[in-house]
Formats: structure tokens, sequence, C-alpha cells
């Protein structure tokens, strides 16, 4: 019988049991090569395809944000027009009809979402960005978390919104059993920022998705960027969504897992279809900071809102 691995404590325990013979991958795992020794090398399966054992320095503790609210003298975002707002999570765009937009995922259906702490006639109900000024978006947004033992999905509402840049407010949500703590707003101009933790150490997803201003005419780039915190080198995963030869309907959106060895390799995939585009972190614990840029790479902003500590 396999035993499924899905974080490092596991990946362990498996190496160290000798009455296991078949280990699967459901996560990429960070370890130190000298956890690997000729007794205790076994079968290891990738379940999805995409899953890998990294090997190399472990870089400890966790990253955070510091809460900066002011430029520092690094380039912001452009000016936003702050228009979120809450509705139906198929309002736009139904999932069932785009399936490679939420890959190794349950579907994202009706019978897949759970309300949590919502009533009832909030449980479809997300929040998404209507276009932000500038066409980047035609209804954008819908974030949910996905639960990846019970393969469910919970739309936590985003209140308040719009509010001025530098306020930035704490959201508590229940679901799935599990209790998420959320940090959202626009630090400075033309940034919004999510940070959310967990209480418990278990994996879970974090995606987005809608329908975007640049409708076949995009421009996709995956980017990285590396930089030092603490005397350890890390690397930051981005993406930047464009309209084919327009310098301003640009949104670039950074992804830092919390948990500094989950940043490894890039924690997120991004799928387009031309007209909708769904972003989705692969499995992570702890929790995990999101930054979106309008117009401007604010990649050296990012960074220096960001720390390690223990």
């Amino acid at each position: 019988m396999s035993t499924t691995i899905s974080s490092q404590t596991q990946l362990l325990a498996f190496l160290s049991d000798t009455d296991l013979t078949e280990g699967v991958l459901v996560n990429d795992i960070f370890v130190d090569l000298s956890v690997f020794t000729a007794a205790n090398m076994k079968k290891l399966i990738c379940s999805d395809g995409y899953s890998m054992i990294k090997i190399g320095e472990i870089i400890p503790g966790y990253l955070q944000s510091k809460g900066n609210v002011t430029d520092g003298g690094f380039p912001v975002g452009a000016p936003v027009t702050k228009d979120m707002e809450s509705g139906p999570f198929d309002e736009e765009l139904v999932p069932t009809e785009e399936p490679s937009l939420f890959p190794n995922t349950a579907p994202l259906i009706d019978a897949n979402i759970v309300a949590g702490d919502k009533t009832e006639e909030l449980r479809l109900v997300g929040s998404f960005w209507s276009d932000w000024g500038g066409d980047i978006f035609d209804d954008w947004g819908y974030f949910y978390i996905y639960d990846t033992i019970t393969r469910k999905y919970y739309f936590p509402i985003i209140d308040p919104i719009n509010e001025a840049d530098g306020v930035l407010t704490t959201q508590v949500f229940n679901a799935f059993g599990r209790t998420f703590t959320m940090i959202q707003g626009y630090p400075v101009e033309g940034i919004f920022k999510i940070d959310i933790t967990v209480s418990d150490s278990l994996p879970f997803r974090f995606g987005a998705y809608g329908n975007m201003g640049s409708d076949s005419d995009e421009v996709v780039e995956f980017k990285q960027y590396s930089y030092t915190l603490s005397g350890y080198d890390l690397t930051l995963y981005y993406n930047m969504h464009a309209e084919e030869g327009d310098e301003s309907e640009i949104l670039y959106t950074y992804v830092i897992p919390r948990m500094a060895v989950e940043n490894s390799a890039q924690p997120y995939n991004m799928y387009d279809d031309g007209t909708d585009m769904s972003l989705v972190t692969k499995a992570i614990t702890t929790g995990l900071i999101l930054y979106f840029a309008k117009t401007n790479d604010v990649i050296e902003w990012v960074v220096n809102d960001l720390e390690l500590i223990d």
C-alpha cells in the first residue's frame, strides 16, 4: 500500500520506516541531502506529474510582511480605481466549462463549495475587482481557499473594501474546521496585499480567477527575482499579465509562501485561455503573502516589505 506524502515531516517519517516501501508525493518537498542514505531510499511517485523533492540548503524560519505603508523610496503601483465588489462565483465565468483553469483539484462547482462561517445565502459569493481602471480586469478575483484534504472550496468575502491607501484590515474566517486570518488592503498606491495565515500546519491552496481586460491579446511572463534576507539567498516568483502593446494595462502578481522552504520553486501556476485567467498556488502550509500591482513592477518594494523570522 502506498503512503501519501504531503510535507517534509511525512517524508522524513517515511524514509525512516523500513516497513514502508512506496510513497506518493502530492506536494513539492524541500529537504537536505543528508536525509537520504543507501539504507532508506524508497520508491517515490509523483501523483500529479509535477511534484518533486528538492535537495539543497534548507532555509529556516518564516517570511512575513513588515506591514510597510510608505513607498520607502521604491516604485509603487499606478493609481487604481478601487472597485472591488462581491457577487456569485460564476457570474462571469462558469469554472466547469474551463477545467484546464483548475488543475489537480476537485471541480469548482456548487456541490464542492462550503459556507464555512457564512450564511447559506452567501456560500457562493466571492469578492472581485470590476476593472481597476484602465481595463486591467473584466471582473477578476473571486478569491478562494481550497482545502486539499476535504477537496472543498471556500470564498472569503473581503470586507471592508476599497479603503484608502495605508489602511489594512484583519479578518478571521472559519471553514473546513480550520481558522484562517487575513490581512488585506492597499498598503500604498497601486498595490493590494493579501496576507493569509492558518492556525494549523495542514496544506491548503489559495486561488483567484475571472475575466481579464486583455481579451485574446495578452502577454504572460513568469518572472523570478533573487534577493537575500538574514544572510540566506531566496527567490521571489511572480507573474506579469498584460495587454499586448499596452504600457499601462499590466497586472503583476507576487506570490510568497510564509514558510521559507516553500519558496524553493515556483509556488503557483497561472492558466490563461485567451480571455479568462486563473492563478492558484501549489499546496502550502502556514500561509502566504500575495501582492497585486497595477502597471508597474514593484518587486523592490515587495522585497523591502519582507523579513525572515524564526
